[in-house]
């Protein structure tokens, strides 16, 4: 039984910290980290090679959700359907002759 409520409360608190992150408008490194679903290491690399935007104030690093948010859709990649498009749309308003052999047409 007691078992029982200590894992409720387990996940209770676990539900209450994630409820706050995610009202929360600027993290903290551990924070970001979890919004992100990535290590806490991996989030410094990104921060080291300065490929994910962040500020330090001092020596803590914080980040704004909406720049974390932004980051994220930016990397989003075309499915196959979309570049068959825009290769088609891109062949068809830049025209090429068809080559013989020697390049010459």
């Amino acid at each position: 039984m007691e078992d029982k409520l200590l894992s409720k409360l387990d996940s209770i608190e676990t539900l209450l910290r994630e409820q706050h992150v995610q009202s929360k408008e600027i993290f903290n490194v551990k924070e970001a980290a979890d919004f992100l679903d990535l290590e806490v290491g991996y989030l410094y690399q990104l921060t080291s090679k300065r490929e994910i935007p962040f500020y330090r104030p001092g020596r803590k690093i914080y980040f704004r959700r909406q720049e974390l948010e932004d980051w994220i859709t930016a990397k989003r990649m075309a499915t196959k359907s979309e570049v068959f498009q825009q290769a088609s749309r891109y062949l068809d308003a830049n025209p090429f002759p068809m080559q013989k052999k020697g390049g010459k047409v």
